[in-house]
């Protein structure tokens, strides 16, 4: 993550980068919106891969993690002999196929609409 390569707290994976600093810009909708209540079910199957990316972060300690597996099972997201799931990692879109991607998109085009005025 952008946090462990240049957070300063572990030593830099791209110096260069580090030395000139990186501006990082969080864009908000403009467009606000609700989320229907879905209880305490819908939260407890949210924590489990929430945490999972802290718990497997080079920057956490064991005391942390061991923190977080105590959260979790009495949160009944995990069951106390269970195992934390590592994350799933998105590939960076610059190491897709787009060729694939393309041919994918012309055979499920029809599907797909945009509403026009």
């Amino acid at each position: 993550s952008i946090f462990e390569c240049f957070g300063g707290i572990l030593p830099a994976s791209n110096r260069g980068v580090a030395k000139e600093g990186i501006e990082i810009f969080q864009i908000e909708t403009r467009n606000p919106h609700l989320h229907e209540e879905r209880g305490g079910m819908h939260l407890r199957r949210m924590i489990l891969p929430v945490l999972s990316v802290i718990y497997y972060s080079t920057l956490c300690n064991s005391e942390i993690k061991q923190q977080i597996s105590e959260k979790l099972i009495e949160q009944g997201a995990l069951q106390p002999e269970g195992e934390i799931p590592r994350p799933h990692l998105i590939p960076p879109p610059k190491t897709i196929n787009a060729q694939i991607f393309v041919n994918f998109m012309k055979e499920h085009l029809p599907i797909y609409s945009v509403l026009e005025r």
